[in-house]
């Protein structure tokens, strides 16, 4: 018995928008000559597909994949016991708030690296990493260039990750070079807080004018 686009999106819980890309990419089975009509095998190439994406993959990189070595069955993987504390790509874009694109591109960057592949290939990064983007983000929000964040990370990566190098094994130069580099960034971190203040007491003290005015406006 076939299924129909809309019968398919609703039993993977995606678009029919969605179905037809992947249908596009040929990764569903689709009735012979007949693009809204799929066959039941499509549900279970449905799932792998979606488990994919949820993986980080993007749908060339799915086909290239089922193309060499075919779509392995996703569920009850052994090698998936043990990654509990571990995150994919797609977990750490949804718990740090962006999206999988940016968490590929900073990676390329170096400014996070998975922790190890699974032997499918797939990417597995620390609980951790999720505090390292949102600090990230932050930077960013401060105009800090990824170049800076990186050197930046350098400085604080003791923070984020338990098993990097310890102060004790750390020369007395290394130390006063961190040290003076982070006084430096506080004191800039100083001068932004303050000009923040600043630019928001105008802005509270404009608004407390234009509201003032509006009430006297609504009373006429």
């Amino acid at each position: 018995m076939s299924l129909t686009i809309h019968e398919l999106s609703k039993i993977l819980d995606v678009s029919a928008q969605e179905i037809t890309e992947w249908l596009h990419y040929e990764l569903l089975t689709s009735e012979h000559g007949k693009k809204d009509f799929f066959l039941p095998i499509a549900e279970e190439e449905g799932r792998g597909v979606k488990k994919f994406i949820e993986l980080g993959y993007e749908l060339n990189e799915i086909k290239k994949i089922q193309r060499n070595v075919g779509l392995p069955n996703l569920k009850g993987s052994k090698e998936s016991k043990g990654h509990e504390s571990l995150l994919t790509i797609g977990e750490l874009a949804e718990k740090s708030s962006l999206n999988r694109r940016t968490i590929k591109f900073w990676e390329e960057k170096g400014l996070v690296k998975p922790i190890k592949r699974t032997d499918g290939g797939f990417r597995l990064f620390r609980k951790d990493d999720v505090e390292l983007l949102v600090f990230i983000k932050d930077l960013q929000a401060f105009n800090y260039t990824l170049s800076e964040i990186g050197s930046i990370l350098k400085l604080v990566k003791g923070e984020f990750n338990k098993d990097d190098l310890l102060l004790d094994d750390m020369s007395l130069e290394l130390i006063e070079k961190d040290m003076y580099s982070l006084k430096y960034l506080m004191e800039r971190m100083v001068e932004i807080r303050d000009a923040t203040l600043r630019t928001e007491n105008l802005f509270n003290k404009r608004l407390r004018k234009i509201l003032k005015f509006y009430k006297i406006l609504k009373k006429e």
